[in-house]
């Protein structure tokens, strides 16, 4: 009997050769794997970036091949806008812990019933902080020396003023209210009436929000590797991202879509070791915010019916997954869920087996290749 080593050819109703499963994805499989709606893929296909044919059911196939290729394509783009989503938010928190700590000492120094030099220090206290926001202090502090206060003091005001182009009274009020401050303090003569040294912080305020405008937009201009920013697909991206970090964190956190440890503890009705051992299990996740863990509120209100569900879901993502990826998994809508989100998907028999379905492509996805 006369044997061949080619592989069978199937054809279409056309009579032309069809194209064998395995050498194939679906819209559907694509859709999954890029966290997208089948909506999405099949305008992907209409505007060409996705070349497909059709199938036997009438359904448009991208062969394994090209699907593999986009799909890697996509995720190397979607680590670089989580990088610099997370390097926003960092620039975010930070501002923000400045902001609180200026509000703090201004408050003090803005309190008649205090002593004068209490209110100056408070004052020069307020400004210096802004001071310190705007240089570089790690590279002060090594090229002046953790052993002269003094003289690092005076440095971090000097190029916060240059920076910020204060005018000529201003920058001189401002020295002269550090050096009071590292040299006399708390004796007189005041450099300043204290009223006036808050005047002061509030026009040094205005100016280190000029300053730290022009150098964020300095930093969303730089090419990061790529040479022509207004060209480059990186630079645009890096751009953009940026941007809109910027724009939605100071949301999630103050209106309370992100939660504080201690908060979510509180909301949850659990302990922080609790928290500490559900984390562990990765029965819960947080994301990160300038080194702090921020918990999502909507996994503190989830009904006690449907938390087994949820730790269960939670529980597919493996360690690999970093925690916004989990967050945009759960809380955004999937076209494969049937336009709801995986989160809301915990009510629901045949979306919620889906939704774990979706948690194991993703953590596949971000899984070591090593």
């Amino acid at each position: 009997m006369a044997t061949t080593d080619e592989a069978p050819v199937k054809r279409n109703i056309s009579g032309k050769p069809s194209i064998m499963k395995a050498e194939v994805m679906t819209v559907a499989e694509i859709a999954i794997r890029l966290n997208v709606t089948r909506r999405y893929v099949r305008r992907l296909i209409t505007s060409r970036r996705l070349r497909a044919t059709w199938g036997m059911s009438g359904e448009p196939i991208i062969e394994r091949a090209e699907a593999e290729r986009y799909v890697n394509a996509a995720k190397a783009q979607q680590r670089i806008v989580i990088e610099a989503y997370m390097r926003a938010s960092q620039e975010l928190e930070a501002a923000m812990e400045v902001a609180k700590d200026f509000d703090d000492f201004l408050t003090d120094a803005m309190t008649p019933e205090l002593s004068e030099s209490t209110r100056l220090r408070a004052a020069f206290d307020a400004v210096y902080e802004l001071c310190k926001a705007l240089v570089d202090v790690e590279a002060l502090r090594i090229s002046i020396g953790i052993d002269s206060p003094v003289a690092f003091a005076r440095a971090v005001v000097e190029q916060a003023a240059a920076s910020m182009e204060l005018s000529a009274d201003d920058s001189g009020d401002i020295l002269a209210l550090c050096a009071w401050a590292v040299d006399v303090e708390p004796l007189p003569p005041w450099p300043l009436r204290p009223d006036d040294a808050v005047a002061l912080a509030g026009r040094v305020l205005a100016a280190y929000r000029v300053a730290h405008a022009r150098e964020v937009e300095l930093d969303l201009s730089s090419d990061d590797g790529c040479q022509n920013t207004t060209e480059s697909p990186c630079a645009s991206l890096g751009h953009d991202v940026e941007r809109e970090a910027r724009r939605n964190r100071r949301r999630l956190v103050h209106k309370g879509t992100l939660l504080r440890a201690s908060d979510f503890c509180q909301r949850r009705g659990i302990s922080r070791r609790e928290l500490t051992r559900l984390e562990q299990r990765r029965e819960i996740f947080g994301v990160e915010i300038a080194h702090r863990a921020y918990y999502p509120a909507a996994l503190a209100d989830v009904p006690r019916t449907q938390r087994l569900r949820l730790a269960r879901m939670c529980r597919h993502f493996t360690r690999d997954v970093p925690g916004w990826v989990r967050w945009d998994t759960l809380l955004f809508q999937r076209g494969s869920l049937g336009d709801i989100t995986a989160f809301r998907a915990l009510r629901r028999g045949a979306s919620y087996r889906l939704a774990l379905v979706l948690a194991e492509s993703v953590s596949e996805e971000w899984r070591p290749r090593w």
